[in-house]
């Protein structure tokens, strides 16, 4: 078996998988074999995952059952002998995991490998004490090298998640920004994600500005797609732009409960706009 390199790379991912039915995905190069998803149209979205036989549909190698809400994917290296699978719902379920298998391909079957033990990477500098805030360990597979090494990203990450409002805050490391998410909600259900995340990985947590905004929503095809228009329908995008341009960016606020998302001055933390979820869209509120 070849050895593993553990790789310290920047990155930040929010790959959010709320798909209806099922969704086939992460197809091998020689297009053989792929990753499919089966889960519930409904809360909690929960289903099952495997690496199936695309010409037949055949389930060729079992991989999660009862998964819920997370991100999902295999990482082919470039002969299709080789596949990592990564799954990771730490974000949004309390009792979820992060896991990364790897198997080398004989024929139609896979093989799993054990991972070796890989050392453990430093805690946050400020690990949390609170009760709701934990520590979490990811290993994510990045990519498959040429001489058949597999990179990892190797990382700890503190999160904060209240899962009862729909809110999770994930600290940086110094090589990744922090960021928030909250969660919103159609009036006919449908779920709308907020991700908020500061624009310096390097700051210091406590002078970190939150100063990028998105959304996300449900898709026709049942996965979480970012919305491109302006929602802050109330105050022109040209002001956003303004504030940018002359240096005195915008710093979001996701609520940890309620539906009000905050505009604050950077340096002085003033309250410049207060934008409130109704449903249907953001309402400024009157000063």
């Amino acid at each position: 078996m070849k050895a593993f390199s553990v790789a310290s790379l920047a990155s930040l991912c929010l790959a959010v998988a709320l798909n209806a039915s099922e969704v086939i995905t992460c197809k091998s190069p020689d297009g053989k074999f792929a990753l499919r998803h089966v889960h519930a149209e409904q809360q909690p979205y929960a289903g099952d995952t495997a690496i199936i036989e695309v010409a037949t549909g055949k389930t060729v190698q079992p991989l999660d059952s009862n998964w819920e809400i997370g991100e999902l994917k295999l990482l082919w290296s470039r002969d299709s002998q080789r596949v990592s699978y990564f799954a990771d719902n730490t974000h949004f379920t309390d009792a979820g995991g992060c896991s990364t298998r790897v198997f080398f391909r004989n024929g139609s079957a896979f093989n799993e490998i054990k991972l070796p033990e890989l050392p453990s990477p430093q805690p946050p500098s400020k690990a949390a004490t609170e009760s709701d805030k934990k520590t979490n360990r990811r290993v994510e597979p990045m990519d498959w090298l040429k001489t058949g090494d597999l990179v990892l990203e190797n990382q700890m990450r503190e999160k904060d998640v209240d899962k009862k409002n729909g809110y999770m805050s994930c600290g940086g490391d110094g090589a990744q920004a922090s960021f928030d998410v909250a969660l919103f909600r159609y009036r006919d259900g449908r779920p709308l994600l907020a991700l908020c995340k500061a624009g310096e990985p390097e700051v210091e947590e406590e002078n970190s500005v939150y100063s990028y905004l998105s959304f996300f929503e449900l898709g026709a095809d049942g996965k979480m797609r970012e919305i491109t228009r302006w929602m802050f329908q109330d105050v022109a995008e040209r002001e956003h732009d303004a504030e940018l341009t002359q240096g005195k960016e915008w710093e979001f606020v996701l609520p940890r409960k309620g539906k009000t998302i905050l505009v604050r001055a950077p340096k002085t933390k003033k309250i410049l706009h207060k934008f409130t979820w109704n449903g249907e869209k953001f309402e400024r509120e009157k000063r």
